[in-house]
Formats: structure tokens, sequence, C-alpha cells
């Protein structure tokens, strides 16, 4: 009855939003004996909400043939467990926005090259225009809230679009082993690798993907998106047990499944799916419902880097007073600890309710505050509240400015609105919430570099996100933005926060800097 169920809602969503799921090659009744056998009986979490996911795999490179098996396999773990209903595609038609937003994930199947064009070689104006598109309705999709499960060659996809790399998490330079290789347990004690012995690991039969330095000539200049800064790594290769001297990566780092945050949205990767017989292996088809699971949003599950260990998280507002903290004058401030809400009376203003847990700036007119510890490289993760028609701005170092303004409901944005490097880039999409809600930034910078006194790198902000979309990546600043603290620039510099200009709020900031 559990399955018939499924199969009617699975049926009933696909009729209602004309879709039809793809046969992609035939599947041997003994092939889905062994597959059934396989799978779980029931999901990790009771689903929140009916969840659907897009099955695709698109190739305009090498084709693998274990492709028919894993589509199989993953819309039957779905009808098994009751987890989701998937539909097997490879139109990227499917990734125009009505259609892609009726799912909850996508599993990127064993894609290969530039798999959302209608074909490889040279592609008219119209076709790329609707291939940047359908690029930017993925990535709109994940930042907001989704899911993206990528699949063995997922990895060896998009080596034209940077944002991908960063999202699946690496970029195939080679598969040097294809032979039963052990497996290390790198997150134990976590729901998406509970399935393994954490003290004897896991052996595996599969071709085995590395995400070793690539060459200069390769695209952006040979960069190489995996790093455990950016994912939470849950499996790779038991270099103990195992001789990977075949490999290209001087530190032994060979991962084999990962997760990771991205905007608001969630990323499960694994090397897993070359052969045919990894979507019959209860172990891993576990693992995979597991990392779907997570994807979709049911599964909470830590996505923490691996490589945070090296860093170190400082809370420079105690939440009670300003001690920490100096001014930019020593007149004028209308800084203090206390709670604000949005002035019902007047929503361009603030209102004070409490004593403590915000740094409020109650009125513009005032002067600007900093922290007395200075930082160099750093993340930063923030909430801000601006009233209606307020201005402020989050300045890193002192020196460059992130500009925080009322910006809602604008459809053009420059580099003056909420978001912006001020003077220098205007936000990528105008992510503004209405005046009194919280808005969280995540901002990644690299601080300019100096030898003998002289600059010899300039600061980079790697990553500026607010409310879950991502508004600049790699974005270089040559100099000091307007209103700067005034000391110019170094390899370090204090946290500022603009106050001559509006009221403004802020409250959990958190600095994560390297471990000296």
């Amino acid at each position: 009855m559990r399955n018939y169920s499924i199969l009617l809602i699975a049926t009933a969503f696909m009729t209602a939003f004309g879709f039809s799921s793809e046969s992609c090659g035939e599947i041997s009744s003994d092939v889905v004996a062994k597959i059934s056998d396989a799978l779980p009986e029931n999901s990790v979490v009771e689903p929140k909400k009916p969840r659907h996911v897009l099955i695709y795999s698109k190739t305009l490179g090498f084709r693998h043939g274990s492709i028919p098996a894993g589509a199989k396999a993953i819309q039957m773990l779905g009808e098994k467990t009751r987890a989701f209903t998937a539909v097997h595609s490879e139109d990227p038609v499917m990734f125009d926005a009505d259609k892609l937003n009726q799912f909850d994930a996508v599993v990127m199947l064993n894609t290969t090259g530039d798999c959302l064009a209608p074909r490889n070689g040279d592609l008219n104006t119209e076709e790329k225009q609707t291939l940047e598109k359908r690029k930017d309705n993925l990535r709109e999709f994940v930042e907001s809230g989704k899911g993206l499960f990528g699949v063995h060659s997922a990895t060896d996809t998009f080596y034209s679009w940077k944002i991908y790399g960063d999202m699946i998490g690496g970029w195939f330079t080679g598969h040097p082993w294809h032979t039963d290789v052990p497996l290390k347990i790198d997150s134990p004690n976590h729901p998406l690798t509970n399935m393994f012995d954490a003290d004897e690991g896991f052996e595996v039969k599969d071709e085995i993907y590395q995400f070793a330095p690539r060459g200069k000539n390769s695209s952006y200049n040979g960069y190489q998106p995996y790093t455990r800064d950016n994912l939470r790594v849950l499996l790779s290769l038991d270099t103990d047990k195992f001789d990977v001297s075949r490999g290209a990566r001087d530190d032994g780092d060979y991962a084999i499944s990962w997760i990771r945050d991205f905007g608001s949205g969630r990323v499960f990767y694994s090397v897993l799916g070359h052969n045919d017989f990894i979507f019959w292996n209860p172990v891993v088809m576990q693992h995979y419902l597991s990392g779907l699971q997570f994807v979709l949003g049911d599964l909470s599950a830590d996505a923490t880097p691996s490589g945070s260990s090296d860093t170190v998280t400082i809370e420079p507002f105690n939440g009670r007073n300003l001690d920490g903290w100096k001014l930019k004058k020593d007149t004028g401030s209308h800084w203090q600890a206390g709670t604000a809400e949005l002035d019902p009376a007047d929503p361009q203003k603030l209102k004070i309710t409490g004593e403590s847990g915000q740094l409020v700036n109650v009125k513009g007119g005032g002067v600007d505050i900093f922290t007395e510890e200075e930082f160099g490289d750093c993340r930063l993760e923030i909430e801000v509240m601006v009233p209606k028609r307020s201005n402020s701005g989050i300045y890193l170092h002192g020196n460059y400015e992130v500009q925080v303004l009322d910006s809602y409901g604008k459809e053009k944005v420059g580099p003056g609105d909420i978001g912006g490097i001020y003077g220098a880039q205007a936000p990528r999409t105008n992510a503004a919430l209405a005046p009194g809600e919280w808005q969280k930034f995540v901002i990644e910078f690299q601080a300019p570099k100096f030898e003998d006194g002289k600059k010899v790198s300039n600061a980079i902000f790697k990553l500026v996100e607010l409310n879950g979309k991502v508004l600049h990546e790699n974005v270089e600043v040559t100099g000091v933005t307007g209103g700067s603290l005034g000391r110019g620039e170094g390899a370090t510099g204090p946290l500022m926060f603009q106050g001559d200009h509006g009221a403004v709020s802020y409250r959990n900031i958190k600095l994560m800097v390297p471990s000296k």
C-alpha cells in the first residue's frame, strides 16, 4: 500500500506539471530486483512535506553506462522509502524557472560538459541567452534554500562556469584508481555517515576521482574549487591503508563524499557512481538516501567545513555594553547596547524596547564605531536591521565598505545600495528585505598583503552574501572606499560600522579568523 500510494503521488505530480520521466536505457528485471533488495525500507526522517526531485543526466562529454541504473535506483529509493518522488529527464528545458521551481532538489547524475546547453559547439545568440538564464535559475534555485545532489561526473561538468564549480565543490582532474579502495570516515557520528563503521572504515570498488591542481591553461587560470575550507568532507581515501602515489595531490587528500551550504541551500556530492553495481550497494544507497534528505531540507546535518578547525570565532560585541569598541570622534555618539525594533509610529525610526542584545545606533547624525581589536583575513557573519530610508555601512579593516541601506523594492541597484561594495561594484541582485526585518550578511574578506612595507596584493571580497543570495565573488578593491577610518591600508584593521548617516541595529556579530 505504501509504494502504491507514493506512485499515485508521483503520477499526480508529473501529470499536474506536464512532466514525464525519460528512459535512457533498458533495465533488466534482474537489475531492478538487485536494486530493490539493496534499498532501505524507510526514510531516515519523515519528510516535512511532499518532496519532488529532478534527476538530470544530460551529457555533452563522456557518457557513463551506469546512468540508467542510477536513475532507476534513485527513483525507486524515493518510492520505497516515501522520502520523495523523482522525475528523470535529459531535457534542458527543465531548468526554465517555471519547471525547475516545482522541485525541491536536483540530482546531477553523471552529467558532463555544459549540460544545460542544447548541444556542443557554437550556439546562436538566443541559445546562449537561454543557457545563461538556465544557469542562473539553477544558482538561484540552490541559493534560495533548495538542494543540489551530485553523483560521480557531476564534477566533470561546467568547467566554463565558476559558480557551478564552487557550488558542487570541485572539478575532476583524473581517475587514477579503478579498484577496491578503503575509505576513511572523516565525519564520524554524523547523520550522513552513521551507516558506516567509523573504526573499520568501508571498502568499495569504483572509479575514484581526484580533485588535484589544474593546469594554468585550464579555465579560470587553473582554479580548483575543492578545498576543505568550504566543504564538510564525509568520506575520503584511507591513505594509511592504500597507496595513493599515483595521485596528483601533495597533501594526499582524496575526498569521496562531502556536503556544503550554498546560500540558504544545501549540496551533497559523492565520487561513487561509475559502476552500475554501486546503485545496488546497500550501504552506499543508505548514504545516498541520507544525502538526499539532507539537500531536501528534511535531515539536519552539520555542514561546518572540515578546514574550519584552523579558524577561531570572535564575537566582538558582548551584548551588554560598548566594551571593546572605540568611536571615530569623542562626541556625538548615538550608539548603545539594547533591543530595538521599528517604531510603529514612524517606520523611519528605531524604538528601544530592552537593554541588551543588539548594537544600536538610535538615530543618524552620530559617529562611526569600530573594534579595538584588529583582524586580517576573516569571515564575517552579521545581522542588520535598517529603518525605512536609513543608511549605514559595514567596513572591513575600517577601510572597505559594504553598503547598508534601505533598498527594499528597487528594481535596479547600484554600488550605493545594500550589499554594494561602495563606490566599486553593484550587487548582483537586490536581496533586500523590508525595513524593520533582520537581514543576514556573510562576508569573506581577504586582507591586502604587504612586503617590506609595500602593498603587493589588493584587498579582495571573496564573497558577499545577503539573505542567502550571493551578491559578489572575488571582487578586488584597489584602495579604500569613501568614509573610511582614515588610517590608510594595512595588513590588519578593525571592524567598523557607520553611524553618521542613519539609525541602524546590528546583532549576532561573528568574525571567523585564522588561528594563530
